[in-house]
């Protein structure tokens, strides 16, 4: 492992590998984790810098070729990472900079190109991926500088908000996220813009199948509806009605 310093700015790892590092003496490194993980309402530190909600988004490679992306909604974590915090593995790792942050094991994820070989360009804002555990956003966090010193020396994260787009697919996600571990028999759902019984929009949940929902409408019968299938929103808001 090579110890960054704090004006290191470039690694030549082989004759045709390199990575590029932003200048400075530190990096802000995000983190983020899925609303489903106990850090994205459980983790708070005295060296996080900022924290926002966001939407995450995967990708898959499927057997017959192209790519399949979908979203979950999360948090993010910023820390002000000193450069001789960060430890960046001595092999050649062509778009995936694996490194050590507190002896977390890490991936940067970056942009890279062909610039006299192959050179990865290490941002001053890097993310380091998604869902690590609790254990290591704490020991990463640990090695941050505090947000009070981040403060004095004027290091912030400027975020852009998200678009309205975002936002209704963040809080139906949100939404998913916070209802869909409490379905029991009898509640109702809603179903999703585009979807019906018939003309029901509402119907009685009876059981749950994995990501799926038996329900049954007004005459009793049983329908299979997926949760893709389901507006989360509208259904938390039928819920807490039939609370009042």
């Amino acid at each position: 492992m090579i110890i960054l310093k704090p004006e290191c700015r470039r690694i030549d790892l082989a004759p045709d590998y390199h990575i590029d590092i932003a200048p400075g003496d530190h990096l802000i490194i995000r983190a983020g984790v899925t609303l489903n993980k106990p850090a994205a309402a459980g983790f708070s530190h005295p060296n996080l810098i900022q924290r926002a909600e966001t939407l995450h988004w995967f990708k898959r490679q499927l057997p017959q070729g192209g790519k399949r992306w979908w979203s979950r909604a999360g948090v993010d974590f910023f820390f002000a990472i000193p450069k001789a915090q960060i430890a960046v593995s001595e092999q050649p790792g062509y778009s995936y900079v694996h490194a050590e942050i507190g002896g977390v094991p890490v991936t940067f994820n970056v942009s890279g190109g062909t610039e006299n070989g192959w050179t990865d360009w290490v941002r001053e804002n890097v993310s380091v991926g998604i869902n690590h555990p609790i254990r290591d956003l704490k020991r990463i966090a640990d090695a941050a500088i505090s947000a009070e010193e981040a403060t004095r020396r004027g290091i912030d994260v400027t975020l852009e908000p998200m678009s309205p787009e975002d936002r209704k697919a963040f809080d139906q996600a949100a939404a998913r996220v916070a209802l869909s571990g409490k379905l029991r028999a009898g509640l109702t759902i809603v179903l999703a813009e585009g979807y019906s019984y018939g003309e029901e929009k509402e119907l009685q949940v009876e059981r749950k199948i994995g990501r799926q929902i038996i329900a049954s409408s007004r005459s009793g019968s049983s329908i299979r509806v997926r949760y893709s299938n389901i507006d989360w929103l509208a259904s938390a808001a039928r819920q807490e009605r039939g609370r009042k």
